[in-house]
């Protein structure tokens, strides 16, 4: 605030005399109606933990984390967020990570600022565990192996290090693909779309990634393969 105004940046000129202030809310925003959320999201929301500073939900697949427009999971939290009084409250909820859209698993959100640096740096710095489950098309061998294969977007530098844990759990029989394989997940690293790259890259894209499936570059497993012999090449890894 400048002069117990509200000031935003580059939308104020200081003066000889003039009073800044740094406010910081002490409660959040009460909590809005949770049957305005739209039903289809509604049934799949689920609080799984809740207190003064953190929120974590069940996010369904399909919804964005953020986004500019429509029903996201920091608009839904609004919904689900119980008043905090607490110092450097923020009005509604903040996501401290981020999950792809297609994925459904835990979102944990900010209800502080304090909680949302706190959060933000863990999941930053590679502190938290994350494990994912997905179903890949075709029948992979039952088992654990490490994918240390480094990834980069098209038209940029050297390739970046990518390492997944991945744990063939079962089959089961497909008719579109023949057989599908339940598969544990875990990233050792945190590079963009990465669980999807390098199971397209094995030959065994998650069922509905149309982005890496088996039309895409990476869904084709001599390319993958080239691609890692470039990127050691190159010496990353």
């Amino acid at each position: 605030f400048v002069d117990g105004k509200r000031a935003y940046v580059h939308t104020r000129v200081l003066r000889e005399g003039s009073v800044i202030e740094r406010r910081r809310r002490e409660a959040s925003s009460a909590p809005l109606e949770v049957c305005e959320v739209p039903e289809g999201i509604r049934s799949e929301v689920a609080v799984l933990y809740e207190d003064d500073h953190v929120l974590v939900l069940c996010k369904p697949a399909g919804v964005e984390t953020v986004a500019k427009n429509g029903w996201h999971m920091e608009r839904v939290a609004a919904h689900y967020s119980q008043q905090t009084h607490v110092a450097g409250a923020i009005a509604r909820p903040r996501a401290a990570h981020r999950l792809d859209r297609p994925v459904g698993g835990v979102c944990c959100l900010a209800k502080t600022r304090d909680a949302l640096a706190a959060v933000g740096k863990e999941f930053a710095e590679r502190r938290c565990s994350k494990t994912y489950y997905a179903l890949a098309a075709g029948k992979m061998e039952l088992g654990a192996m490490v994918v240390d294969a480094p990834l980069k977007k098209k038209g940029t530098g050297a390739p970046l290090p990518a390492v997944t844990e991945v744990e063939a759990l079962a089959h089961t029989h497909s008719t579109a693909h023949g057989s599908v394989t339940l598969v544990r997940l875990r990233p050792r690293t945190g590079y963009f779309h990465q669980l999807r790259l390098h199971l397209a890259g094995l030959g065994h894209p998650i069922l509905g990634d149309k982005q890496h499936g088996r039309g895409g570059f990476f869904g084709n497993k001599a390319a993958f393969e080239r691609s890692q012999a470039q990127a050691a090449a190159a010496g990353v890894g």
